[in-house]
């Protein structure tokens, strides 16, 4: 008898040390998940706090001007598309919109034989959905890329009227002298400075 009582009072410990293990185990698998999911609220907290930054933190430094975060560029803008224009300025090219339409803004990239700033340099890093802020007349616009495409040299279509506001950027395309790189953006209706 005494064997038989050993035996489940073993057993009967065994299985309160299996629960227990079991319980500690899912306390622990529970509390990694509400740590994953902090971790998680955390990083979408931090996400809308980054675009936040964004928004805020453009800096305006002219009346008239260009800002796109992701290449760090903050750029004057002046009428005209003329090389004297261009060697200081983003320009305007003469005939677009200024603040609704397509408004069509030139700017050089890095190519040799040429003396002035390169703007538009790094405008082939944007990508699809990538932001852009301009400012005209103490008005801000944030604008979205939309299409990137390369059209020739004589193709002025992208300079066309659109109904919605529009920001076109384009420059040259290093060692393709016929062609040019077309940046098209829509408004950020929705988004706000």
């Amino acid at each position: 008898m005494k064997k038989y009582f050993d035996t489940k009072f073993i057993l009967s410990i065994v299985f309160a040390l299996s629960i227990l293990v079991a319980l500690a185990l899912s306390y622990k698998i529970d509390r990694n998940l509400f740590v994953v999911e902090e971790v998680a609220q955390t990083i979408e907290t931090k996400e809308v706090i980054i675009n936040e930054q964004i928004i805020d933190n453009v800096e305006i430094k002219y009346k008239w001007q260009i800002a796109i975060p992701k290449i760090n560029l903050v750029a004057p803008i002046e009428e005209g598309s003329d090389v004297n224009t261009l060697r200081s300025n983003v320009g305007h090219i003469s005939g677009t919109g200024l603040s609704s339409g397509n408004i069509a803004l030139a700017g050089h990239t890095n190519t040799a034989n040429y003396n002035g700033t390169f703007y538009f340099d790094k405008i082939n890093e944007l990508e699809l959905g990538d932001r852009v802020y301009y400012r005209i007349n103490n008005q801000d616009y944030i604008f979205k890329v939309k299409d990137v495409k390369v059209v020739n040299e004589n193709d002025l279509s992208v300079l066309d009227e659109t109904p919605e506001t529009e920001l076109t950027l384009i420059t040259c395309i290093t060692g393709e002298q016929s062609n040019r790189l077309v940046i098209i953006c829509s408004q950020d209706t929705e988004a706000e400075i």
